[in-house]
Parts: structure tokens; sequence; C-alpha cells
């Protein structure tokens, strides 16, 4: 049996998504203590994904944006933004992947604060990304 895990010193998120893309068990950084390292392999060996604090955080705001919640009702270019937006994503960036210029961004944020009443967008992401409604 195959065991793919990622042992690097780099703790990009970023390249935390590409391996786990590219099916990754689990993606370790070399600063992590020996009990992790083991604990990690361990649950790999058993059959388990282990994913990062990041990676979980990401696939639950994935989740959230995918399934029937109150924010379904979000455009795909909405939900791509929020999510760039939480992950650190300057507005120029979030730009240039959604093939936007950043006054559409801008507009495209401007709408969804009022639209949940947020006052900034560190409001704005912790209303639809990290808001459970019940």
């Amino acid at each position: 049996m195959p065991i793919n895990t990622a042992y690097t010193s780099e703790p990009s998120f970023h390249w935390q998504r590409k391996m786990f893309k590219a099916g990754a068990a689990a993606y370790m950084v070399k600063t992590a203590d020996k009990t992790s390292i083991k604990t990690t392999l361990e649950k790999v060996y058993a059959g388990k994904t282990v994913y990062s604090y990041a990676m979980e955080q990401y696939q639950a705001k994935k989740s959230m944006l995918g399934t029937g919640n109150r924010h379904t009702g979000l455009t795909q270019d909405q939900q791509q933004l929020l999510i760039l937006l939480s992950e650190g994503q300057s507005l120029k960036q979030i730009a240039d992947k959604l093939g936007k210029s950043v006054s559409a961004i801008e507009k495209m944020l401007k709408q969804l604060r009022n639209k949940f009443e947020a006052k900034s967008n560190v409001e704005l992401v912790k209303i639809v990304l990290f808001s459970q409604t019940n």
C-alpha cells in the first residue's frame, strides 16, 4: 500500500492545496514535532487523510458555500472572491484570478457588504464564511 505523504520545509497553504489535489494523504512541515509526525504517519497508514488546521478551515469554507445554507444564493464569482479574500489575497490578486478589474472586485465587495450588513471586508468574511445557521 503506497503512502502519499508530503514532508517538506514549505509551509505554504498554496502547496498544501496542490498536494492534496494531487492525492496526498498528509502534508507535514519539517518543523513539526516528532509526536505530530508519528501520529500523522500512523493515521495515514491506517488509511486516513490528515489535513492541517488551515486545510480543515479551507475545506469547511468550501463545504459551507457549496451546501444548503443561507449563502448558497451567492454567485460562483462571489464565493471565490470571499474564499480568496479570506486567504489573504489582495484585491489585485483576486481581480487577476477572477479575470476582472480591481474596481469590479471593489463593487462586488460593496454589494456583498450591503447585502450582509457588514461594515468591513473582515466582518463580511466572518459573517458569510464562518457563521453557521441552524
